[in-house]
């Protein structure tokens, strides 16, 4: 992060602009997040997505898991975890992550957390839905598998 400031101010010097200095130094933060994802705690200044947020939540009374999925930088976390997430912490306990090299893992520990639970228990409980697959329903579940 250092690197990129001193080049961007040199590159803002070259081309005579002045460092006006970023909005904390004014004492007050900015209303947006510039390139950085919107988190839980910048709800108030998420907007523009209201509809899509409806959707999701619509979506979420029917069925027990949504995935959103898009390209990158298309705002996804910014949607989840400042959009739909403030409006369901009352009502629902959530897990949001993002995939990498060891998801299934990742998302064990998380459920496992939320639940209660160690995440060894919930990846043998995912690993043997996995070979034991269950139909759905209101108080079924489907494992989730990676591709």
């Amino acid at each position: 992060m250092e690197e990129w400031e001193r080049r961007w101010r040199e590159t803002a010097t070259h081309l005579g602009e002045e460092h006006t200095g970023p909005a904390e130094d004014s004492g007050t933060p900015a209303p947006y997040a510039g390139l950085c994802s919107f988190q839980e705690q910048h709800a108030e200044w998420f907007f523009g997505r209201e509809r899509l947020v409806e959707e999701l939540a619509g979506r979420l009374k029917r069925q027990r898991f949504v995935a959103v999925i898009g390209a990158s930088g298309s705002g996804k976390s910014s949607l989840l975890r400042a959009g739909l997430v403030p409006g369901l912490r009352a009502a629902a306990t959530t897990v949001v992550l993002t995939p990498g090299p060891r998801s299934l893992e990742e998302c064990a520990v998380r459920l496992g957390a939320a639940g209660g639970s160690h995440a060894g228990r919930v990846v043998r409980g995912a690993e043997q839905g996995s070979r034991e697959p269950r139909q759905g329903g209101a108080s079924g579940s489907r494992p989730v598998r990676e591709p």
